[in-house]
């Protein structure tokens, strides 16, 4: 699903905000704002009033504090449990700060862990300058997710960009020299105030910075490029002009090129994309953690739950009523079924439910009526009536009838095989049989008597009697 991530970047002189859209397509730049300065309610109020500043749960929202706002200090611990690191932190730094540790909010940067410990980058900002910066955010309903520092935000958002290099951001408020090897930032220097390229002593502290950290270590000189608003040709040439090679980083989103100015706002906005940033800070945590969602999604929630139980009722209520009107129905029916059953059989005591009882009695009739012929076969006397109306000429003597569901057996005696025939033949002109079969003739022993048995399949078979 698309979302909005916004980076705003506070200053003395102005604001810089810049909207970005990401997608499943990559992210590409919806707006590059720069407000005049004011207080910071004024400026959080132009962040609200851009277009589509109606915030979505789906937007992310970072800014950073200035770098000369903090104290940041790398600590070192001989152990590398994670909670055991975060109980000590506040007292090794402690023993760092200038200031009382108790009116600071703290943050940790995790560093890579050795066999000898685990190094750890500190930040200490005072709890009066967090909460001055985020009254106006919450004032204004803006939902302020990452509060992070410079240049720790600006790396985190471009780091894939940088790779090893040197990256001076030049802002109104100050100027920051930072070494970042594989998109990690290592360490890094502040210049307070303005940089004027002009003036000769802060270029030439600027120099000796840069200088000191492309030169850090056994690698080769790293490239060096200056970013922000104030990375101005001028600030280029007063550098290039003392042997420095300095190149002005612009970077490019989704087509678009992004100029100096705004890279510091841009690279916020791709930082708010990971809200726990594993090279940055977030110091909105604690007592300034950001809630606004979890108050979002309990409304969200509270009115869906006040949704879902009214339904509920409703529900139950139908229920409740359609079960009534069923229930009335039915004990209509019982009543209905208790009269039919008396008025068919008349002086029978209803002892079991009328429907099972009504079955049962209904069952005995079929059954009486198939011994009667009435169940969609010939009755018994239909067919001893065919054998009785044999000619006259014809004696026979039955032995044995059998009349099934889908035969008839007859045997007996008779005066010869011709009178067998007859009776074979006779039996077969009748409609109730589809077929006569002599299963069986044979003279007696005293040769005066013919023993035979017939087969009668029935034309219409059904249940047997």
């Amino acid at each position: 699903m698309a979302n909005r991530l916004i980076g705003v970047e506070l200053g003395t002189q102005g604001v810089r905000i810049a909207i970005l859209r990401r997608d499943k397509g990559g992210v590409t730049v919806l707006a590059l704002e720069e407000r005049p300065a004011g207080d910071a309610a004024e400026q959080v109020v132009a962040v609200a009033a851009l277009p589509g500043g109606t915030f979505s749960l789906n937007d992310r929202v970072a800014a950073a504090l200035p770098a000369g706002r903090a104290y940041v200090r790398t600590l070192h611990f001989p152990f590398k449990d994670r909670r055991k690191i975060q109980a000590a932190a506040p007292f090794e730094l402690a023993a760092q700060l200038p200031v009382a540790m108790e009116s600071c909010t703290t943050a940790l940067l995790w560093g890579q862990a050795d066999a000898n410990g685990c190094e750890v980058v500190a930040a200490a900002v005072p709890t009066a300058a967090v909460s001055e910066l985020l009254a106006p955010f919450e004032a204004a309903n803006v939902p302020l997710h990452s509060l992070d520092l410079m240049p720790f935000g600006l790396v985190a958002g471009i780091a894939d960009r940088l790779g090893t290099a040197v990256l001076v951001c030049a802002t109104g408020e100050e100027t920051t020299v930072a070494l970042v090897e594989n998109g990690r930032l290592r360490e890094h220097r502040l210049i307070p105030g303005p940089l004027d390229p002009h003036n000769l002593l802060a270029i030439s502290q600027l120099q000796r910075e840069c200088q000191a950290l492309q030169h850090r270590g056994p690698e080769s000189e790293r490239p060096l490029y200056l970013t922000g608003a104030g990375a101005t040709p001028a600030l280029l040439e007063a550098l290039r002009s003392r042997g420095l090679s300095a190149a002005a980083l612009a970077i490019t989103l989704g087509g678009r090129v992004i100029e100096p100015a705004f890279v510091p706002a841009v690279a916020l906005a791709l930082r708010a994309a990971a809200q726990q940033g594993e090279h940055s800070f977030n110091l909105r945590q604690g007592a300034f953690a950001y809630r606004g969602e979890l108050r979002a999604v309990r409304r969200a929630a509270a009115t869906a739950g006040g949704l879902l139980l009214l339904t509920l009722l409703v529900l139950g209520a139908a229920a409740f009523i359609n079960y009534h009107d069923r229930a009335r129905q039915a004990e209509a029916l019982q009543r209905e079924m208790v009269q039919i059953y008396q008025a068919a059989f008349p002086g029978g005591a209803l002892t079991v439910d009328v429907a099972l009882q009504m079955e049962s009695k209904l069952r005995e009739l079929r059954n009486s009526a198939a011994a009667l012929g009435i169940a969609g076969q010939p009755p018994p006397w239909r067919i001893l009536r065919q054998v009785a109306e044999l000619p006259a000429q014809v004696p026979i003597e039955v032995e044995e009838f059998y009349c099934g569901s889908e035969e008839v057996r007859l045997s007996g005696t008779t005066d010869s095989f011709e009178a067998v025939n007859r009776i074979r033949d006779h039996l077969a002109r009748s409609s109730l049989f589809s077929s006569v079969e002599v299963a069986e003739s044979r003279k007696s022993l005293d040769g005066s008597k013919v023993a035979f048995r017939l087969r009668l399949p029935l034309a219409v078979k059904g249940v047997a009697p």
